[in-house]
């Protein structure tokens, strides 16, 4: 078993999850044009980069953990990694986290 690879910089390596996967119950989503991803897929956090460096030359630390489910954009490109179809996302391409797994 290979060890997952690192993300550089403010990227981020996940997995696409189906909503219906992640959606329990009475949870609500809101089915609009600009969200439509939101009501098919999420994506679960798999690593993290350690964040971005400032102009001044400062890490500024990621938002975004191990474990999180999130709504993305775009991402940077997939790729196959031990059989599962995984992403690259750029943290700036994150509209929103869903849930924490320690949430």
């Amino acid at each position: 078993i290979m060890k997952l690879p690192v993300p550089m910089s403010n990227n981020l390596i996940c997995k696409k999850v189906k909503a219906s996967e992640f959606i329990s119950g009475s949870s609500t989503l809101l089915a609009t044009e600009t969200h439509k991803k939101l009501t098919e897929w999420y994506a679960k956090v798999l690593a993290v980069g350690p964040g971005r460096v400032s102009p001044e030359g400062v890490l500024i630390p990621m938002n975004s953990q191990v474990g999180d489910t999130i709504v993305w954009e775009k991402s940077s490109g997939e790729f196959d990694f031990e059989g599962e179809q995984l992403m690259i996302v750029s943290e700036h391409n994150i509209t929103c986290r869903l849930k924490r797994d320690d949430e």
